[in-house]
């Protein structure tokens, strides 16, 4: 048994040699780990005395569902405002959060898109996303044809991204084991300001994907209400590899169409909004023609759709004194079609096979958010609660055709399977879900006690039909239903006006999925067949961190140390053994019992405020992350971790200018669990990146970067973990190596 998260290739060949040196990260981290224990001694702060910070912090909302700063907060959130996407040329989810160590977006190989957020090493729809509250469709994958992924943002329509590190179930439920990430969209203040009508365009390209994009939003101010229209396209090819002759071509086009406006009622605030999104991609698949299960195939082809829409409703209400309510509610559906067609020229007889694979995932849902304020002892206190209720319908299905190339007959049985058929039936969920937090601070003491509890019951019904039993007739379907009780309890204590500690305890919790109960998939041609586990438990976690925030005049930092152990956690597909009557390989997911996940995590932000040639201002950033992780039952590490990374920033900026050079160093990946064959092991890398500004007026910003300025060749590990040392896909997922990018913005 293996835990373990992401594909598994096929046998392995000798292990790559080291392309480039790099500083170890880990002494990089080290080093970080000197400068701020600095702070913390006084040693080297350089800093002004005075406990206000010259710049505020930014609020959020992701920590306790509530608007709040930073500094009042007893977990890590990291925080990403449009505007700095924008500045650092960020074109799509995985360049946002490119210098942000500890979390990472997984790349969907050649053919399929982003796979979606890991934190802290922990992906695989254990990380809950919000696009303006409402949950994202989850990513489903089936072998090589057919993958959903989770890439559905467009940065160009995004105000800021909140991430919440480590499990968050006491706030979010089952789906949030992970962390969450909580991503909200432009509204329209954000174009009015005072004005009555405004707006923004821009555009910009990218040479690592050949990749042009254009964006135009704007905003009228109507007599009691608000409204907005934004509007994006994106297109482009394959991205650009540092390590690959030929690629695998691939034309891309996204469309995105959004709405919003928000009405003064006599109850409260209204926003409305809908959102629409169509991603489509033509790819021809080389890389893996000739090798494994298509030593026959000479031709592959694939042609893939991804439509998905949204519309949702807040009402914000004023409790009693300075109480705040949110009313919400919300319907969605992501569904996809992708086509794959294959000519297998060298078999005997040649033949064509043309496959069709095909989800729908939608879902309604309801919830209210309240915090009151209170007295309590002479001491300011709060009582945050909150219901929420969704239901949802997963579908999906495959179709296939066989031509014989030679004499023309068709068949729908394919290598063993007989077609229309599904992996898993339909499924119905329903989650229930009610919480309640506390702020508590004892007179006299400075200390704030945040305790919380959720409780969840999550159901999910199974629905069989012709189309499921004739793929899968010997499969006994299972109904779950799951509850759970998720606590927590935060810690916030002021060492000195500049110095805050904060620490928590947090359970997570996960229901078992559809598709690990309930799949059933025997594919006759490569002798493998997955077995669906009715006794699949529930995953759970607890997790204890610690941490040490900083806020002075001109410098910032953040340290924190953590440990999340997990229990019965769900490994899909997992490989346990091969029947000894059939020689079948079987498959199952299964609970693993014991898994371990820590690290230590340090953040640190320094104003310089040097005077050269003018008023410039300068800043400098250190970000930093290691992290370990292990399969406990079998002493084996988890591969989805990342190895350690540290960041360094220095940024100028002046009026009408502005310099940014960015540094990453990671290091070598060599903790990868080789249980079953040799895996990929990715070395260390630096990558030096650097970003110019220009004003030549207030409404007009021309950027232009160069990435990857030292032409490294290297691999980001979000794209190939969980890969085999021969997969042949590997030489076109490295990283482009020198590239530009260029945006020109305007507002009005």
């Amino acid at each position: 048994m293996t835990f373990t998260e992401g594909a598994i290739g096929p046998a392995a060949s000798t292990r790559p040699a080291r392309w480039c040196s790099v500083l170890p990260a880990t002494r990089a981290l080290a080093l970080g780990m000197i400068v701020f224990a600095s702070i913390v001694t006084g040693v080297a702060v350089a800093d002004e005395p005075g406990p206000a910070p010259a710049e505020l912090d930014p609020i959020v909302v992701v920590a306790t569902r509530q608007p709040g700063e930073v500094w009042d907060v007893a977990a890590v959130v990291t925080v990403i405002g449009g505007d700095t996407a924008q500045d650092e040329l960020a074109n799509d989810l995985k360049d946002l959060i490119r210098y942000q160590p500890g979390i990472s977006f997984d790349g969907g190989g050649t053919r399929f898109g982003g796979a979606g957020f890991r934190i802290r090493g922990l992906g695989g729809n254990r990380v809950l996303t919000l696009v303006d509250g409402i949950p994202v469709a989850e990513r489903f994958s089936v072998g090589s044809y057919a993958d959903s992924g989770r890439d559905y943002a467009e940065l160009g329509m995004v105000r800021q991204v909140e991430v919440l590190r480590g499990p968050a179930s006491n706030l979010y439920g089952s789906k949030a084991v992970g962390g969450v990430v909580a991503i909200e969209t432009i509204s329209p203040s954000d174009l009015l300001g005072a004005n009555a009508v405004g707006g923004r365009v821009q555009t910009g390209y990218a040479s690592d994907r050949d990749q042009f994009g254009a964006t135009a939003a704007s905003a009228w101010r109507l007599p009691g209400a608000d409204i907005m229209l934004a509007a994006t396209h994106r297109q482009g090819h394959a991205r650009e590899s540092a390590d690959a002759d030929q690629l695998d071509p691939q034309d891309w086009r996204r469309q995105s169409l959004l709405a919003k406006s928000s009405l003064d009622t006599g109850l409260g605030t209204l926003d409305l909004l809908f959102d629409y999104g169509r991603d489509t991609r033509d790819t021809e698949l080389r890389a893996i023609l000739g090798s494994g299960r298509f030593a026959n195939t000479t031709a592959l082809a694939a042609d893939d759709t991804q439509d998905s829409w949204r519309v949702g409703a807040e009402l914000e209400q004023a409790g009693m004194g300075e109480g705040r309510l949110l009313w919400r509610a919300y319907a969605t559906r992501a569904w996809l079609n992708q086509d794959s067609d294959e000519f297998r020229t060298l078999a005997d007889p040649p033949v064509r096979q043309q496959r069709e694979f095909e989800l729908s995932q939608r879902a309604i849902g309801l919830g209210l958010d309240g915090r009151q304020p209170f007295d309590w002892l002479r001491g300011e206190q709060a009582l945050g609660y909150g219901v929420e209720v969704s239901a949802g319908r997963l579908q999906e299905g495959r179709n296939a055709l066989q031509t014989n190339l030679d004499d023309g007959p068709y068949t729908n049985e394919l290598l063993g399977e007989t077609f229309p058929r599904r992996d898993f039936p339909i499924t119905d969920t329903l989650e229930l879900g009610s919480y309640v937090y506390g702020e508590l601070r004892p007179p006299g003491t400075g200390l704030t006690l945040l305790p919380g509890l959720r409780y969840d019951h999550y159901r999910l019904e199974s629905r069989s039909d012709q189309r499921f039993e004739q793929g899968s007739p010997n499969v006994q379907l299972t109904d779950l239903h799951s509850d759970a009780w998720t606590p927590r309890l935060g810690l916030l204590y002021p060492l000195s006006p500049q110095f805050r500690g904060f620490a928590q305890y947090a359970r997570g919790f996960r229901a078992p999925p559809a598709y690990d109960v309930n799949l059933g998939l025997d594919i006759v041609s490569v002798n493998a067949q997955a077995l669906p586990n009715p006794d699949l438990k529930p995953e759970r976690s607890d997790a204890l961190e610690l941490g040490l925030r900083y806020r002075g005049a001109r410098t910032r930092g953040e340290l924190s140390v953590f440990e999340t152990q997990y229990r019965d956690f769900i490994v899909s597909n997992s490989f346990i053994g091969i029947d000894p009557q059939s020689g079948t390989r079987l498959f199952q997911s299964r609970n693993v019992e014991r898994a371990r996940i820590r690290g230590l995590e340090v953040r640190l932000r320094h104003d310089l405020k040097l005077d050269v040639g003018g008023a410039a201002s300068w800043s400098a950033e250190l970000a930093a992350m290691w992290l370990r992780g292990e399969n406990r039952d079998t002493d084996q590490a988890l591969t989805s971790i990342d190895p350690a990374q540290v960041v360094l920033a220095l940024d100028r900026e002046t009026d009408r200018t502005a310099l940014r050079l960015r540094y990453t160093a990671t290091d070598q990946q060599t903790r990868v669990d080789d249980a079953q064959s040799p895996m990929f092991e990715a070395p260390g890398y630096t990558v030096v990146d650097l970003i110019g500004e220009f004003r030549p007026r207030p409404q007009w910003v021309l950027r232009a970067g160069l990435f990857n300025l030292l032409d490294r060749h290297y691999w980001d590990w979000g794209d190939v973990y969980g890969r085999a040392e021969s997969d042949p896909t590997l030489p076109q997922l490295a990283r482009a190596g020198r590239n530009v990018s260029v945006s020109v913005g305007a507002t009005f």
